[in-house]
Protein backbone atom coordinates (compact mmCIF):
# COMPACT_ATOMS: atom_id res chain seq x y z
CA UNK A 1 0.00 0.00 0.00
CA UNK A 2 2.88 2.42 0.90
CA UNK A 3 3.93 1.73 -2.94
CA UNK A 4 0.85 3.16 -3.97
CA UNK A 5 1.15 6.06 -1.83
CA UNK A 6 4.18 7.19 -3.34
CA UNK A 7 3.36 6.87 -6.64
CA UNK A 8 -0.23 8.46 -6.13
CA UNK A 9 0.26 11.16 -3.95
CA UNK A 10 0.78 14.38 -5.93
CA UNK A 11 1.99 17.29 -4.41
CA UNK A 12 -0.81 19.15 -3.66
CA UNK A 13 -3.28 16.32 -3.81
CA UNK A 14 -6.28 15.97 -1.23
CA UNK A 15 -6.05 12.19 0.13
CA UNK A 16 -8.76 10.63 1.83
CA UNK A 17 -7.81 7.64 4.42
CA UNK A 18 -10.98 5.50 5.01
CA UNK A 19 -10.13 2.71 8.49
CA UNK A 20 -7.25 5.44 9.31
CA UNK A 21 -5.85 3.67 12.27
CA UNK A 22 -2.90 5.10 12.94
CA UNK A 23 -2.78 7.27 10.41
CA UNK A 24 0.42 5.87 8.43
CA UNK A 25 -0.89 6.65 5.07
CA UNK A 26 -1.96 9.74 5.47
CA UNK A 27 1.47 10.97 7.33
CA UNK A 28 3.28 9.53 4.66
CA UNK A 29 0.74 10.84 1.50
CA UNK A 30 1.24 14.36 3.54
CA UNK A 31 5.24 13.97 3.47
CA UNK A 32 5.57 13.26 -0.10
CA UNK A 33 3.65 16.57 -0.83
CA UNK A 34 0.01 15.74 -0.60
CA UNK A 35 -1.77 19.92 0.41
CA UNK A 36 -4.53 17.89 2.74
CA UNK A 37 -5.74 14.59 4.37
CA UNK A 38 -8.73 13.31 5.70
CA UNK A 39 -8.69 9.83 7.63
CA UNK A 40 -12.22 8.45 8.63
CA UNK A 41 -12.27 5.62 11.49
CA UNK A 42 -14.83 3.82 13.07
CA UNK A 43 -12.78 3.67 16.18
CA UNK A 44 -12.63 6.30 18.60
CA UNK A 45 -9.12 4.90 19.72
CA UNK A 46 -7.96 4.43 16.46
CA UNK A 47 -8.68 8.59 15.82
CA UNK A 48 -6.92 9.62 19.01
CA UNK A 49 -3.63 7.34 17.92
CA UNK A 50 -4.54 8.94 14.41
CA UNK A 51 -3.96 12.66 15.50
CA UNK A 52 -1.52 12.19 18.21
CA UNK A 53 1.09 10.69 15.13
CA UNK A 54 -0.32 13.15 12.88
CA UNK A 55 0.83 16.17 15.40
CA UNK A 56 3.80 13.53 16.20
CA UNK A 57 5.15 13.84 12.44
CA UNK A 58 4.11 17.49 11.90
CA UNK A 59 1.44 17.33 9.32
CA UNK A 60 -1.30 17.80 11.93
CA UNK A 61 -1.89 21.27 10.46
CA UNK A 62 -2.82 19.78 7.02
CA UNK A 63 -4.81 17.14 8.51
CA UNK A 64 -8.66 15.86 9.81
CA UNK A 65 -9.35 12.96 11.38
CA UNK A 66 -12.88 12.06 11.83
CA UNK A 67 -15.21 9.52 13.68
CA UNK A 68 -17.31 7.50 11.33
CA UNK A 69 -17.19 5.98 7.83
CA UNK A 70 -18.36 6.78 3.85
CA UNK A 71 -20.68 8.45 3.41
CA UNK A 72 -19.87 11.21 6.34
CA UNK A 73 -21.44 14.42 6.52
CA UNK A 74 -18.03 16.51 6.74
CA UNK A 75 -17.16 14.61 3.66
CA UNK A 76 -17.75 16.09 0.48
CA UNK A 77 -17.97 14.27 -2.89
CA UNK A 78 -15.64 14.70 -5.55
CA UNK A 79 -13.06 16.26 -3.96
CA UNK A 80 -10.05 13.93 -3.73
CA UNK A 81 -7.53 13.26 -5.77
CA UNK A 82 -6.34 10.06 -3.71
CA UNK A 83 -8.85 7.57 -1.81
CA UNK A 84 -6.82 5.00 0.52
CA UNK A 85 -8.27 1.65 2.43
CA UNK A 86 -6.85 -0.54 4.20
CA UNK A 87 -9.76 -2.94 5.39
CA UNK A 88 -11.63 -6.05 4.94
CA UNK A 89 -12.97 -6.66 1.44
CA UNK A 90 -16.53 -7.11 2.41
CA UNK A 91 -16.49 -3.57 3.81
CA UNK A 92 -15.33 -2.40 0.54
CA UNK A 93 -18.01 -3.91 -1.37
CA UNK A 94 -20.24 -1.80 0.79
CA UNK A 95 -18.49 1.19 0.25
CA UNK A 96 -17.17 1.19 -2.99
CA UNK A 97 -19.72 3.89 -4.59
CA UNK A 98 -18.96 6.06 -1.38
CA UNK A 99 -15.52 5.92 -2.10
CA UNK A 100 -16.17 6.63 -5.99
CA UNK A 101 -18.47 9.63 -4.92
CA UNK A 102 -15.34 11.36 -2.75
CA UNK A 103 -13.31 10.83 -6.03
CA UNK A 104 -12.44 13.27 -8.41
CA UNK A 105 -12.69 12.12 -12.25
CA UNK A 106 -9.35 10.58 -12.70
CA UNK A 107 -9.16 10.39 -8.92
CA UNK A 108 -7.09 7.42 -7.71
CA UNK A 109 -7.95 4.71 -5.26
CA UNK A 110 -5.57 2.40 -3.48
CA UNK A 111 -6.97 -0.47 -1.58
CA UNK A 112 -5.21 -3.24 0.22
CA UNK A 113 -6.19 -5.90 3.11
CA UNK A 114 -7.79 -8.42 0.40
CA UNK A 115 -7.62 -12.04 0.39
CA UNK A 116 -6.73 -13.08 -3.50
CA UNK A 117 -10.09 -15.64 -3.42
CA UNK A 118 -12.33 -12.22 -2.86
CA UNK A 119 -10.47 -10.01 -5.31
CA UNK A 120 -12.35 -10.66 -9.05
CA UNK A 121 -15.60 -10.03 -6.58
CA UNK A 122 -14.65 -6.35 -5.51
CA UNK A 123 -13.24 -6.08 -9.10
CA UNK A 124 -16.93 -6.07 -10.00
CA UNK A 125 -17.62 -3.91 -7.36
CA UNK A 126 -15.66 -0.91 -8.25
CA UNK A 127 -16.34 -1.61 -12.05
CA UNK A 128 -20.04 -1.46 -11.47
CA UNK A 129 -20.08 1.79 -9.41
CA UNK A 130 -17.15 3.42 -11.81
CA UNK A 131 -13.67 2.53 -10.20
CA UNK A 132 -11.73 0.81 -13.32
CA UNK A 133 -8.86 -1.40 -11.94
CA UNK A 134 -5.47 -0.24 -13.58
CA UNK A 135 -2.96 -2.45 -11.36
CA UNK A 136 -3.11 -5.84 -9.09
CA UNK A 137 -0.76 -6.53 -6.89
CA UNK A 138 -0.38 -9.77 -5.00
CA UNK A 139 1.93 -10.66 -1.93
CA UNK A 140 0.93 -14.29 -1.09
CA UNK A 141 -2.92 -14.66 0.08
CA UNK A 142 -3.12 -10.53 0.20
CA UNK A 143 -3.93 -8.02 -3.08
CA UNK A 144 -3.69 -4.43 -3.30
CA UNK A 145 -5.74 -3.17 -5.71
CA UNK A 146 -4.87 0.40 -8.09
CA UNK A 147 -7.66 1.47 -9.59
CA UNK A 148 -9.20 4.71 -11.66
CA UNK A 149 -12.24 6.84 -11.07
CA UNK A 150 -14.20 6.72 -14.51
Amino acid sequence: MLECVERFAAPGAHVLDVGAGSAILMVAALKLGADRAVGLDIDPVAVRTARANLRANGVAARAAVLNGSLPHPRVAPGVFDLALANIAGAALVTLAPHLRAALRGGGRLAVSGILTDHALDLERAFAANGLRVTERLTDGDWVTLACEAV
